[in-house]
């Protein structure tokens, strides 16, 4: 059987990134994550432009790491840190390394990129999302 190499460019808007890592730290990280904190705010923002409307820190009460939505913070130029409960750290998120994430998901997790891209996926999704744009990999679950 012959086998057949392809790329394909798909698009991947900012919202669409800020709803996964906002996702992800709302239910999907929180059993490796013991925290996630802006590093770096996107140039001429500060912490207030990433609450919600009602100036609540977290519109989810079952959020396990307080997020604020800061989910927009790498897709508008600024910096996420993880701290990961058994590795050394903190990990930072930025836009380039979510690239990286994406490419290296395409390569060992096609099908999860398919749901990501699809927007048919799940915390699980999510989480594997951040794990690969942190680690290159999926490291826990």
């Amino acid at each position: 059987m012959r086998k057949m190499d392809i790329t394909v460019t798909r698009e991947v808007k900012e919202d669409h990134i800020a709803a996964e890592l906002c996702n992800a730290a709302e239910h999907g990280i929180g059993y490796w994550c013991s925290g996630v904190r802006v590093h770096s705010y996107p140039e001429g923002m500060t912490e207030v432009n990433f609450r919600y409307a009602n100036g609540e820190e977290s519109g989810w009460p079952d959020n396990p790491l307080n997020l604020p939505d800061y989910g927009a913070v790498p897709p508008l130029g600024g910096t996420l840190e993880y701290e990961v409960n058994d590795m050394m750290g903190p990990f930072l998120l930025d836009w380039d390394k979510i690239r990286k994430g994406l490419e290296a998901m395409a390569e060992h997790n096609p099908n999860e990129l398919m749901a990501f891209l699809g927007r048919e996926g799940d915390a699980t999704t999510s989480d594997r999302f951040v794990q690969f744009c942190l680690f290159g990999e999926v490291v826990y679950g």
